[in-house]
């Protein structure tokens, strides 16, 4: 367990209010991004991340004890739970209480593939150079895309976990009950992987790593 996780919640557990502010709010950056990630587009207009993330902070102050009564999970991988289902919660409140009226303010449909190469092809695109003056941002997502489709899950995972939600390795190694060093070489892996995909697209891998 991360070092200053296991001092606060130690002061946590002896009653001291101020450590589980301090706690929720060190992990609030990677929670942050975590929902602004995942939120569905459906309710996105109408649902500020900080309302959700206000809601999760209700629920990591009711449901603390639990977590150290019972929990064997990092604090951050138990608060990130609790992000989850208050997303799903928030989800449902919206679209099936109100779902005529959101579907017509924002009438998206939701992608068909798999969230992890949502994410990558939104991370990558952002992040890599076009190609050449000549190539538009709508044929570098296009090509991004395709790279991405063709790596393993395992891969897309990984990628995810490291790049667009910025967990460090012993985070991702504890995730995916993995060693560090297993988790390193798969991330290598991944990375070497959509790098030659990348070249084989005719994108540039620029500075990314």
């Amino acid at each position: 367990m991360n070092s200053t996780d296991d001092k606060l919640l130690k002061l946590i557990a002896a009653g001291d209010k101020v450590a589980l502010g301090e706690l929720f709010s060190k992990h609030l950056p990677k929670l942050k991004s975590y929902v602004s990630k995942r939120i569905d587009p459906r309710i996105s207009a109408r649902v500020d991340e900080s309302d959700v993330l206000q809601e999760v902070h209700v629920e990591v102050i009711r449901r603390i004890h639990e977590y150290l009564d019972k929990s064997n999970v990092a604090v951050y991988e138990w608060m990130r739970f609790l992000t989850k289902q208050k997303l799903a919660e928030v989800t449902r409140r919206h679209i099936g209480v109100q779902a005529r009226d959101v579907r017509r303010e924002r009438p998206l449909k939701r992608p068909a593939s798999d969230d992890s190469s949502i994410l990558l092809t939104s991370y990558y695109s952002d992040n890599l150079p076009s190609p050449s003056a000549v190539v538009g941002k709508s044929e570098v997502k296009h090509r991004v895309r395709e790279a991405v489709d063709k790596l393993a899950p395992s891969d897309r995972e990984i990628l995810v976990l490291r790049h667009v939600e910025q967990l460090t390795t012993s985070e991702i190694a504890e995730r995916l009950q993995i060693t560090q060093n297993t988790c390193r070489q798969r991330h290598l892996r991944a990375l070497k992987k959509l790098r030659e995909l990348f070249v084989e697209a005719e994108l540039s891998w620029g500075d990314l790593k």
